[in-house]
């Protein structure tokens, strides 16, 4: 059938109608509505179409919609950045979830199932977090919320296989934990806004590049430490390759290599 081809639909539902008119005209169809079997014996004669539909059955269908959302849709409504109609349509039955920070009494419970989801899944040995681990990950801000702790958990599956993860391994995947970054003694006039997440370096500040190429090395070197000196394994927790790795664990490292 060609884009111009005659439909005749006959049917005594307008609604019905009026729906499949809508649709098959969008597509180049040309419609005959009929609305009994008199008037489509008529448009036989007169009009004699290509195709005819009678007979036409909708079908209700129940269903429940969940949504999801981390955005107050009600502020994003008022800024014109959510249709109000669609929010009068999906908001019959509200139920507020808290944070993870905000219910770190599940966080256990919530390591071992990403931890045994993950090593199942990836047919690898599996792993549990230790209570010093568990520890540190409570006093961690989760900004990534849930998604990040499934993420990280299994990070912790893919690159190394020991039963338990301890905290030094954490160190590696979570750089920016306040944890690993102790707070050095502060000088008269020091605020927090100007220690920023790298407080030892507010007593002696060393040239930027100087203190970009020790932290880069440093960092590669701990990752080396974790995975008992196998290069390979440590370019893969770092997700980099061998050659880069090597370059980062001697003295000349180019500015690209720290950008």
């Amino acid at each position: 059938m060609n884009r111009t081809a005659r439909i005749m639909l006959v049917e005594d539902d307008r609604d019905v109608v009026a729906s499949l008119s809508e649709s098959l005209s969008s597509q180049g169809y040309r419609i005959d509505f009929a609305e009994d079997l008199t008037t489509a014996q008529v448009l036989l004669t007169t009009r004699p179409p290509d195709l005819v539909l009678l007979d036409i059955h909708s079908f209700q269908v129940q269903a429940r919609v969940i949504t999801a959302s981390h955005q107050d849709l009600v502020h994003q409504v008022r800024i014109g950045r959510f249709r109000e109609d669609l929010w009068f349509r999906l908001n019959v039955l509200t139920v507020e979830t808290s944070a993870l920070k905000e219910r770190m009494e599940d966080l256990g419970q919530l390591c071992r199932h990403f931890l045994d989801q993950a090593s199942q899944r990836n047919h690898l040995p599996p792993r549990n977090c230790s209570q010093a681990a568990l520890d540190v990950l409570r006093r961690h801000d989760w900004p990534g919320n849930v998604r990040e702790l499934r993420n990280l958990m299994e990070r912790l599956v893919a690159t190394s296989d020991p039963p338990w993860v301890e905290v030094e391994e954490l160190q590696v995947l979570l750089p920016h934990h306040p944890e690993f970054y102790p707070a050095a003694p502060r000088s008269a006039g020091v605020n927090d806004s100007d220690v920023g997440i790298f407080p030892q370096c507010v007593e002696e500040i060393q040239p930027l590049r100087s203190w970009r190429i020790h932290q880069v090395q440093s960092y590669v070197q701990h990752a080396l430490r974790l995975c008992g000196g196998n290069v390979t394994r440590a370019a893969e927790m770092l997700h980099i390759d061998r050659t880069t790795l090597h370059s980062y664990t001697i003295n000349s490292i180019s500015n690209k290599d720290i950008s």
